[in-house]
């Protein structure tokens, strides 16, 4: 079945089944981004996660007209953590290194920044931290991604602190390309439950609705991973999907896959800057959109009043 909603078969880390199953989570294009059940069921999924990471960098070329003193080539990352137990109050940090490095050097010291701001908005710290980590290649994954995971525990153990820390990489440029058979075509409905408005049946094949999931026979047989399509393609184009590679779960996040999988479709619709799901959870977004600014147009830090806005949407 194209839309099997109750399929439970998964891959793990070295295990594939041979099974073509593809499964549809919950689309809700049409609610408000600030409606309580979406929360409310984020939390069952989450338990007792209290902080988010992400992260993105940019690398620029030699930039005369940026706001502030001129600079020479440099990378800029940026870095978002929730900081309050409904997700969606950010945090946001920038910082700078060498030019055309992937590494963040200063891993720690945002880490450790990320949990302070935590520790101001509710007088405690994190039990369980979630990083989301943009731009990584598949080359890349098992070299610098895990140095920054020991940058990790260093700032967990500076302060004490016993934290289960699970990373996933986000993935957007995949070459893989999803297709549903049309059920209008196939003369098995009547409607087509992606588009019934406009779909007419014509094509045996088109994009798959918002929410589906591949997490088996395509995907890798050494890393837990998993594909997912937030969104629907726009008229005359193809969905593209995200490819999440699960590379650290202390919180056994991936003995729930189901749970993990509809989490990161809910963040999805969480970017307050469009109505509708984008292709990342909505912190990557963020610190895309931080490292962007401060790569591109602006010089220097961040007042620190600003860390608590979302400034640069």
């Amino acid at each position: 079945k194209w839309y099997n909603t109750q399929a439970s078969s998964l891959l793990f880390w070295a295990k594939i089944q041979r099974t073509k199953q593809r499964r549809t989570l919950p689309a809700m294009q049409k609610t408000k981004k600030h409606e309580i059940h979406i929360l409310h069921e984020m939390r069952e999924v989450v338990g007792d996660i209290k902080s988010y990471g992400y992260r993105d960098s940019r690398h620029d070329k030699l930039l005369k007209q940026t706001y502030g003193a001129s600079r020479g080539r440099r990378s800029t990352v940026g870095f978002t953590a929730t900081r309050n137990p409904t997700y969606h109050a950010y945090n946001s940090y920038v910082s700078y290194q060498d030019p055309d490095t992937e590494f963040i050097t200063e891993a720690k010291r945002l880490m450790t920044a990320a949990l302070d701001g935590y520790y101001e908005e509710n007088k405690a710290y994190p039990t369980s931290v979630l990083v989301y980590r943009d731009g990584v290649g598949d080359s890349q994954l098992t070299t610098f991604v895990r140095q920054e995971i020991n940058l990790y525990k260093e700032a967990f153990a500076a302060k004490n602190l016993d934290i289960k820390l699970t990373v996933i990489v986000v993935q957007k440029r995949v070459n893989l390309r999803l297709f549903a058979r049309c059920p209008v075509n196939a003369r098995q409905a009547q409607k087509c439950p992606i588009d019934p408005r406009k779909c007419r049946g014509r094509d045996a094949y088109h994009s798959p609705m918002a929410g589906t999931v591949v997490d088996n026979v395509i995907t890798s047989a050494m890393l837990s991973d998993f594909y997912l399509v937030p969104s629907i393609a726009p008229p005359g184009a193809t969905a593209r999907p995200t490819r999440f590679v699960v590379l650290k779960d202390e919180m056994d996040l991936t003995k729930k896959p189901d749970d993990l999988q509809n989490m990161t479709n809910n963040l999805c619709y969480q970017y307050f800057n469009w109505p509708g799901p984008i292709r990342v959870p909505a912190a990557v977004m963020y610190a895309h959109k931080a490292a962007y600014l401060f790569g591109k147009h602006v010089t220097g830090n961040p007042n620190v009043g600003l860390v608590k806005n979302l400034f640069y949407l």
